[in-house]
């Protein structure tokens, strides 16, 4: 894959990797939403990663040892079962771009938890950094409104368990490669959800043209090219620089529904934004 050959030197490869990252996980919202019409939240999220983890089990370049194939399935469950299926469930009881607004607040638990869980050290720069960046994701929420106290209590549980995810998924990937660390994880993660297939298959009837698509784009895209290059920019950079992926998000969002849907942005999405872009710049910058 050629971006695991490119070298990531300087601030613009950074900010430009760590925005094609944003876009694919700034889709998974939009497009996950019609599909929880007709599908159930849990049975989504496993067609994601098991499509996902087998793309990439083909790709992957090395044989993991299995006592480490077992440390991936519980770094894996972190985010496959819990992360990705409290996010695909704030979806449902909420809107996707509010959800896309919590799921932002991911770099603050990164910052929390990295010197506690791996001794990562967070620098001033990057404290001031977070802090800015929140700030713009704060001002671009204000007109969000609570649409239920399960999407809330999902969408804050979404960040706080993929920050975990994110930061123990580090050391596998300086010891492996992110290629083959985030395949074993998607994949056999995704096995979890088989005792509960009975409970959440959905009818035939629910299988359109349209939903196998966006199923198959979640897995193909969302869960197996960004996971991959997501993990890379972990194993390079280190796990807060990663986070900021989220601070994206809102902005983006907006940028794409003014592009898209024709949508004026409002003054605080603009201030926002301009907080975020400034929050990127001190957090990857060396």
């Amino acid at each position: 894959m050629i971006f695991l050959t490119i070298k990531v030197n300087g601030i613009r490869t950074k900010l430009t990797s760590l925005l094609v990252v944003a876009m694919l996980f700034s889709s998974m919202e939009v497009i996950s939403k019609p599909l929880m019409y007709t599908m159930n939240p849990l049975f989504v999220t496993f067609v994601r990663f098991f499509i996902g983890g087998t793309f990439l089990m083909f790709l992957k370049k090395r044989i993991i040892p299995a006592w480490d194939v077992v440390k991936l399935v519980f770094v894996g469950f972190t985010n496959t079962v819990i992360a990705m299926g409290a996010l695909q469930l704030a979806v449902k009881y909420g809107t996707a771009s509010g959800t896309a607004t919590l799921i932002a607040s991911n770099p603050i638990f990164v910052a929390l938890l990295a010197p506690l869980i791996i001794k990562e050290k967070i620098s001033i720069k990057s404290i001031f950094g977070i802090v800015l960046g929140f700030t713009g994701v704060l001002i671009m929420g204000r007109d969000m409104r609570m649409h239920d106290v399960r999407w809330l209590i999902f969408g804050l549980l979404a960040p706080f368990a993929f920050a975990i995810y994110t930061i123990l998924m580090k050391p596998l990937s300086e010891k492996y490669d992110s290629l083959s660390v985030t395949a074993y994880s998607s994949f056999f993660s995704s096995l979890l959800y088989l005792p509960l297939l009975p409970f959440i298959i959905p009818p035939p009837s629910s299988f359109s043209f349209s939903n196998i698509a966006a199923l198959i784009y979640l897995g193909l895209g969302v869960t197996g090219v960004a996971y991959m290059v997501y993990i890379h920019i972990v194993r390079s950079w280190g796990s807060l620089p990663a986070s900021m992926v989220f601070f994206i998000k809102p902005p983006l969002s907006m940028i794409l529904a003014f592009i898209l849907l024709g949508e004026t942005p409002l003054m605080n999405g603009l201030i926002g934004t301009i907080l975020i872009l400034g929050a990127l710049v001190l957090v990857v910058r060396r």
